[in-house]
């Protein structure tokens, strides 16, 4: 699937031919020295690109080769978001390897998921249970000392490199970042959706970054450890919500796998939300889904409400993220539901447009009988005012 960025792809840029032939021949290599020979290559055409200027020519060259070669394009992309979230850095005379990461939490509350600045005792907190669970020892880790919601997290590559280097220096110097309060754009409320603490790892060249690289510490016990004790370590910060630890880790694969776990973590707690605010069981619900298409299907999207109500009271959008989804995707939905207890269950088949609410922006969920509708709870229940995922 593409991996495009939001940013402007205005311009083709000088240089994307040299991109498309070296990701190209990349994707027709058949050993791992050669596969090793032309990653090196990609990164010395990459790394002067790295530039607001030179992210153009990074976007159209992804942009063709997603129309032309899938696996050139993802050689590409692997190689972009390599030379974006890691580097290396010199400091006291050695160097050493640095990588971008995020810790995500899933969460949702009847009220707001808080945002913002964190305080100096949470970023401490946080640091020593991502040095104790997560990361080697001896590692220096940075953290920005912002909460961020999904909308307020970096749109471009070019972004991305910007706070990825200036972590890097904060994590070999004094292991805070604090970006410009203006340039974070405003929090936007939804009944569930991720917080990220963002930051750099730094170790001496060569040497392990994550404690289960060593022989101790597996990745299963790492991300155990993680979720009990980074729990208590987030928890002043989240207030009032139901939320779950996912395991931090590289920026770029951690997002994707935010994207696969959310989904089933936002309907989850839809269901668990309109029994909170309707004292509604799962058995008293309705749920309605089909596909929603804009030149091709773009996601699912979800209608939730009590009885046979044909208001939809919570949505959820199922976003389509890989080619499995295509096929598979009504089936995870339905086994969701129907684990969650949900037994009326109405799978529209038909293709819905890409449709959202004249007044509001939000997305239009389809009821039992296939008309679009905003979701709104009733006026008697009172919820704080947000969005709806």
């Amino acid at each position: 699937m593409r991996r495009l960025r939001r940013n402007d792809r205005s311009g083709a840029g000088r240089g994307s031919g040299l991109l498309v032939r070296l990701a190209t021949a990349a994707s027709a290599a058949g050993s791992r020295i050669e596969d090793q020979w032309w990653d090196a290559r990609l990164a010395e055409a990459i790394k002067p690109l790295l530039t607001n200027v030179g992210m153009h020519t990074i976007e159209n060259s992804l942009e063709r080769l997603s129309q032309t070669n899938p696996r050139a394009y993802d050689i590409l992309a692997d190689a972009v978001e390599c030379a974006v979230e890691s580097g290396i850095l010199a400091h006291d005379g050695a160097e050493h390897d640095c990588l971008l990461f995020l810790a995500p939490a899933l969460a949702w509350s009847r009220g707001r998921i808080p945002s913002g600045k964190l305080r100096d005792a949470d970023l401490d907190a946080l640091r020593i249970q991502l040095g104790a669970h997560v990361f080697a020892p001896g590692a220096r880790i940075a953290l920005s000392d912002r909460l961020y919601t999904p909308d307020q997290l970096p749109g471009s590559y070019a972004q991305e490199v910007t706070l990825a280097r200036a972590l890097f220096a904060a994590a070999l110097g004094e292991g805070r970042h604090a970006p410009r309060a203006d340039q974070i754009p405003e929090a936007i409320d939804f009944v569930s959706d991720a917080r990220y603490v963002i930051g750099a790892v730094a170790v001496p060249k060569g040497t392990a970054m994550f404690v289960y690289q060593g022989e101790d510490v597996t990745i299963e016990a790492s991300a155990q450890a993680w979720a009990e004790q980074g729990h208590g370590a987030l928890a002043p910060m989240l207030v009032g919500c139901q939320f779950e630890l996912m395991p931090p880790g590289a920026y770029y694969s951690t997002l994707r796998r935010v994207d696969q776990t959310a989904r089933a973590f936002y309907l989850r707690s839809g269901v668990e939300f309109l029994g909170a605010m309707l004292n509604a069981e799962p058995a008293g619900l309705t749920a309605s889904f089909g596909p929603f298409h804009e030149g091709q299907l773009i996601e699912y999207r979800i209608g939730l409400t009590v009885g046979r109500s044909e208001e939809i009271f919570h949505g959820v959008v199922w976003p389509v993220l890989s080619d499995t989804d295509l096929d598979e995707g009504p089936e995870q939905i339905r086994a969701l539901l129907t684990g969650l207890g949900v037994t009326r269950i109405v799978e529209h088949e038909h293709r819905f447009p890409l449709e959202f609410s004249e007044e509001y922006g939000d997305p239009l969920f389809p009821s039992a009988t296939g008309e679009l509708v905003r979701a709104e709870l009733p006026e008697d229940a009172e919820p704080a005012p947000m969005h709806l995922h």
